[in-house]
């Protein structure tokens, strides 16, 4: 979980899902902060590493984290396995920089246990499936609102885009007074989306999946 001077924003660690960290010499570990081997090219394939290794295929289930894996950002934050291993020498465990109070909204939630008995096809499904997870989705598991919506329009346009840059909560308060810290947490989430490059080849908005 990630915040700035003016709202809330979710971001947080991407071991098993997008993130693979080679060392010069094929081996792979978990995170470039966190270097737990878990195999190594050629002598492993990518496919038997990344989708059967026991230590990478925990970090996609909610079970074996002891805070992070009750709240209702997990598929997206998980905090940073890697800050938790440091301060407790326990990976799982919540980090002590974990912002969710601070969303304002009552972030527990009981997720489905995942088996680890799968085929490589079934967790494949569920990198994907988590790929496709929808930051909206996550806060409160419905669509985005009008008023949203036509905030995050107005924020497409270039000079709208420079002003709020500047400052966002000066922004806010001048063209979305109207909507709540989440719904802000939300434009801001499509601004840094933006920000980072996350745009298609026509200058538009990548659309994800729900």
């Amino acid at each position: 979980m990630c915040k700035n001077k003016t709202t809330d924003f979710v971001a947080g660690c991407l071991i098993g899902w997008k993130c693979q960290c080679f060392l010069s010499d094929g081996t792979m570990v978990l995170c470039r902060r966190f270097p737990e081997i878990i195999g190594r090219l050629p002598e492993d394939s990518f496919e038997e590493i990344y989708l059967t290794n026991e230590k990478i295929k925990k970090y996609r289930r909610p079970q074996y984290f002891e805070n992070c894996g009750s709240c209702i950002g997990w598929n997206y934050c998980r905090g940073c396995p890697a800050i938790s291993n440091g301060e407790y020498k326990n990976p799982y465990k919540k980090p002590s920089i974990c912002f969710a109070h601070l969303l304002d909204i009552d972030t527990h939630i009981e997720h489905t246990p995942v088996t680890m008995d799968t085929t490589l096809k079934e967790e494949a499904d569920l990198i994907v499936k988590n790929s496709r997870q929808n930051h909206y989705k996550l806060t409160s598991g419905q669509g985005f609102s009008i008023k949203v919506l036509r905030v995050i329009r107005k924020l497409k346009r270039a000079n709208e885009y420079t002003v709020f840059s500047e400052n966002p909560g000066d922004w806010f308060s001048k063209n979305a007074s109207e909507l709540s810290t989440e719904e802000q947490s939300i434009v801001l989430f499509h601004y840094n989306r933006r920000a980072l490059g996350f745009i298609d080849r026509n200058n538009k908005w990548t659309k994800w999946s729900t």
